[in-house]
C-alpha cells in the first residue's frame, strides 16, 4: 500500500512538472546534414519559417503563379524574362512595380487586379 501511495504521489508531481514546462526560445540553431553530404561551405543560411505566399517574384526565366488569396501588393521590380504570370483562386492583387514577363494570364472570373501609379508593365520579355 505504501508503494502504491508513493507511486501515486510521484505521478501527480511528474504530471505537474510536465504541464509547467515552458519551451526554450533560441536565437540560433544547428543544422545537421547527412554524413555523406558534400557541398560548398557557407558562412550563413537563411531559414524562413512561417507560411509561404505567392507574392515574391521567382526571378528570371521562371513562371509565376500568383494566388489571389494572398492579396499581394507587389512593389519590388520583377523581371521574369521568358516566364509567364498566371492567377489562381479568389481575391485581388495590386502591382505597383516595374514588371517584365512574356505573358500575363487572365484573372479568374469576378476577381480584380490593380495597377498602382508606379506600375510599368513590359509584356513580351525575352519570349
Amino acid at each position: 500500500m505504501k508503494k502504491l501511495i508513493i507511486t501515486f504521489i510521484g505521478m501527480i508531481l511528474l504530471s505537474g512538472m510536465v504541464f509547467a514546462y515552458t519551451a526554450p526560445t533560441y536565437s540560433s540553431i544547428d543544422l545537421v546534414l547527412e554524413s555523406d553530404y558534400t557541398a560548398p561551405t557557407y558562412s550563413s543560411i537563411d531559414l524562413v519559417l512561417g507560411d509561404a505566399n505567392s507574392c515574391t517574384c521567382p526571378g528570371d526565366g521562371n513562371n509565376w503563379e500568383i494566388d489571389l488569396e494572398d492579396y499581394c501588393i507587389i512593389s519590388d521590380a520583377c523581371d521574369l524574362g521568358h516566364g509567364n504570370i498566371t492567377f489562381i483562386n479568389t481575391g485581388n492583387i495590386t502591382f505597383n512595380n516595374e514588371l517584365t514577363a512574356c505573358g500575363i494570364g487572365v484573372l479568374p472570373a469576378n476577381q480584380k487586379g490593380y495597377l498602382g501609379s508606379s506600375s510599368k508593365v513590359n509584356l513580351g520579355g525575352s519570349c
